[in-house]
């Protein structure tokens, strides 16, 4: 079957300039130079990523992995150290009566936090520190032209050999014909219905809204009693499955993910627990004015998200189950760019080549995190259970089964390996010996408990 292909001066549009377009942008001009050819690409976003709060923010809890990292530095991408928040070496995990201390078993501060734009509101950083806006001047130093408008509205061609036309601006419209056309607005805009509305089978993913709070408690307290750790709260309250403090030079992102859409009141319950009282300034309350946003989180991916001279990417097409947005912006972005110079810019091509490699990386392992997040909702509810698991992760790591063990719960909150590795670690026959019989530990200790409260009350 014929296909499509980008030739010699073909226009590429961007429809937003977050990490997923930014990085599609990056890696298209990489490809187009390693081949000799000349593409003009051009990014459209109406977003400032230099302003503070929600309108230069595309909402996230701006945690760059150590994968991530990694891959920045060999494709020449060195983040400076003004766009850094934090660098953390930990994630330290609090249930109501018991905790456990992950460090990073490299040893490093390998992990990175930032803002998405330039901080949150009523707040005024010293120049510019956004994520976002450093990607995006990265594409640009690349090569790529932006167009800081809106795109309002795509109007895909009746002939395949004809071009996408483009309707943007703001007040006056003005129209862009492109070869090819990268969505990678996100699944936090409403330009997924316009996509959707295009009817050639584009489904978006199905999403939970996450809340998520910037609070400013002062670099001092940050580092005295937050450290540089990211603070994981699983607390047992009803319909909350978990809560995060990520510290960030004077601010923490606090985020709370619920069983279904989050509400303010989620954060109160959350901040009013003592598990979570005693990380804060003593006697501290909830400021008056603070930056708030709804995240929206994949839990689905996308159905269908490429036709003939359209892809999406980024988390409006797929991502991690619960993890590494920014990282799954990367992935998507390399794996279209690669399709779009390697393979062609139909339907087809992208099928095989986007589609499938999508399905290899994320799709397909997103099963085993689902499996895993389940496992741990059900092992959370039992009490014997996550004291047994608890306990077993925080003996010393002299013992193999218990680093192995606590080499699972790396993986699992910092996403460093596939969730299929993680699944497959931990059914070590070893490993679930350790857990059987850790676990009976824990049920004979309740019950020689109970029966001496029994007979002392006898």
């Amino acid at each position: 079957m014929a296909t499509l292909h980008l030739k010699e001066n073909s226009r590429i549009a961007i429809i937003g300039a977050g990490p997923a377009g930014t990085f599609f942008a990056y890696f298209a001009l990489k490809m187009a130079r390693a081949s000799g050819m000349n593409v003009f690409v051009t990014i459209f976003d109406g977003k400032d990523f230099t302003r503070a709060g929600s309108v230069g923010c595309n909402m996230c809890a701006g945690v760059l992995a150590e994968t991530l990292l990694e891959k920045f530095n060999q494709d020449g991408i060195n983040l400076p150290d003004k766009h850094v928040q934090s660098h953390i070496s930990g994630y330290y995990i609090q249930a109501e009566h018991h905790h456990l201390s992950l460090q990073n078993p490299h040893g490093k501060k390998r992990i990175t936090t930032v803002f998405r734009g330039n901080g949150p509101r009523f707040y005024s950083p010293n120049g510019i520190i956004s994520f976002d806006d450093f990607l995006l001047k990265k594409s640009e130093q690349a090569g790529a032209n932006v167009i800081t408008q809106p795109v309002k509205d795509i109007i895909l061609p009746h002939k395949k050999s004809d071009a996408v036309r483009i309707i943007y601006g703001e007040g006056d419209e003005y129209e862009f014909e492109a070869d090819l056309v990268v969505g990678a607005f996100g699944v936090n805009t409403a330009f997924v219905e316009k996509i959707r509305a295009l009817n050639f089978g584009y489904k978006p993913p199905n999403v939970l809204r996450g809340f998520q709070a910037e609070i400013l408690l002062g670099k001092e307290h940050i580092q005295k009693r937050i450290g540089d750790n990211i603070i994981v709260f699983h607390l047992g309250l009803k319909d909350i499955r978990f809560a995060a403090f990520t510290p960030k030079s004077e601010h923490v992102t606090v985020t709370v993910i619920c069983k279904t859409d989050a509400k303010r009141e989620s954060l109160l319950r959350v901040l009013q627990h003592p598990a979570v009282r005693r990380w804060l300034p003593e006697n501290w309350e909830l400021p008056r004015r603070y930056c708030t946003c709804y995240p929206k989180i994949p839990l689905t991916p996308a159905k269908n998200p490429f036709t003939d001279r359209l892809v999406i990417i980024g988390d409006a097409s797929a991502s991690r189950y619960f993890k590494n947005g920014i990282e799954s912006a990367y992935i998507t972005a390399k794996f279209a760019a690669e399709t779009a110079f390697k393979i062609g810019i139909s339907a087809s091509a992208f099928r095989k080549g986007y589609l499938k490699q999508m399905r290899k990386l994320i799709i397909r392992d997103n099963f085993y995190g689902r499996l895993l997040f389940g496992l741990g909702y059900m092992i959370e509810k039992i009490n014997f259970l996550s004291d047994a698991h608890i306990r077993l992760a925080s003996q010393s790591d002299g013992n193999r089964s218990v680093r192995l063990f606590r080499d699972i719960h790396w993986g699992m909150y910092t996403g460093n390996i596939s969730y299929r590795q993680i699944f497959f670690l931990a059914l070590n026959p070893v490993l679930q010996f350790k857990l059987i019989a850790a676990s009976g530990n824990v049920l004979i200790e309740r019950f020689i408990k109970w029966i001496s409260n029994k007979m002392r009350h006898s």
